[in-house]
């Protein structure tokens, strides 16, 4: 073979190349693209509950060269929704909102429409419930739960925030099985799609040991510092208490129990409706007492009075 027809065959494989590269470079193919979507134009009113895909699917058909780089060079399909109303809405995705140029072809969009579920945007203020959670002794009870503040702002959809009058915290874990005085900062349990302000509270819980009611009789003691006789009655009083439930179940302490009466040195004979004391203990409340006042009576000669300190003798009788 000559020098000619060597440089003929190797310009003739040159050219089929090139035109291989060329053919298939142009030939049109499908492809399938995930594309990102953003939404615009929400009315400040509303506030969307549902529908909103992150991406949809797109075929293409296009040139085979330019399809491989085509899906980094996309940009967010943008979807305006300004005409969004409450309830449910059908929004059509139309080929025109596809950021494509002319050498491609949209064959297919999945989903073709979106249903996309709105809400009136509404604000609801409800009281704050704690919650809390503790293994306590069969005496031991919760004596009051309080929270700071006792109100909270919900916000979020008008359907979700209707009947809801109040709100839970998280759970507070209580140690110990004889708990005082318990304080935590927690946050709310909100339903979803439900923000609140503020979204935390503190909760301050007592605990104490439970109280029952006990009625028992105490005997009346006198304290006479006259020189007079005293008597009293009723001799007894009737209390009725509240007092932890350890203390009625062990009713020793209340043989100490007593009702004091004071008689002064310059008492006077005669009866008198006195109050009397009650020497119980600081856990002991008094809800009733029968009767509220004793009757003492007083006999004999009262006391000298007293200038300066001493006794003062009566006058002289006149002749």
């Amino acid at each position: 073979m000559n020098k000619g027809n060597w440089q003929l065959l190797l310009l003739s494989i040159v050219l089929s190349v090139v035109a291989w590269f060329f053919v298939s470079g142009r030939a049109r193919v499908d492809a399938q693209l995930d594309l990102p979507v953003q939404f615009a134009g929400v009315p400040e009113n509303l506030i969307i509950r549902g529908g909103l895909p992150n991406k949809i699917s797109v075929r293409v058909r296009g040139p085979q060269g330019l399809l491989k780089s085509l899906d980094a060079k996309m940009p967010p399909v943008s979807i305006n929704l300004a005409s969004l109303k409450a309830g449910a809405n059908v929004v059509e995705l139309r080929q025109d909102a596809i950021p494509l140029s002319r050498n491609f072809e949209i064959v297919d969009i999945q989903p073709q429409r979106l249903t996309i579920l709105a809400d009136r945007f509404a604000v609801r203020t409800v009281n704050v419930i704690p919650r809390w959670d503790a293994l306590l002794e069969k005496d031991w009870e919760l004596r009051t739960a309080l929270v700071q503040p006792e109100l909270t702002e919900l916000r979020g959809p008008e359907q979700v925030l209707q009947g809801i009058e109040s709100v839970e915290t998280q759970t507070v874990a209580v140690n110990g099985t004889r708990p005082g005085l318990v304080e935590e900062t927690v946050a709310l349990d909100l339903p979803e799609e439900l923000t609140a302000d503020p979204s935390a509270v503190l909760v301050r819980l007592l605990f104490a040991e439970r109280r029952a009611t006990l009625q028992f009789s105490a005997p009346v003691s006198i304290t006479n510092t006259s020189p007079l006789q005293a008597t009293v009655k009723p001799q007894r009083v009737l209390l009725t208490v509240e007092a932890p439930v350890s203390m009625v179940r062990d009713k020793d302490w209340l043989k100490a129990i007593i009702a004091q009466v004071q008689v002064g040195r310059d008492a006077q004979p005669g009866s008198h409706s006195l109050a009397y004391r009650l020497n119980l203990p600081a856990e002991v409340r008094v809800l009733d007492t029968q009767p509220e006042a004793v009757e003492l009576v007083l006999t004999g000669t009262p006391a000298e009075p007293l200038v300066n300190g001493n006794h003062t003798a009566p006058p002289p009788a006149r002749p």
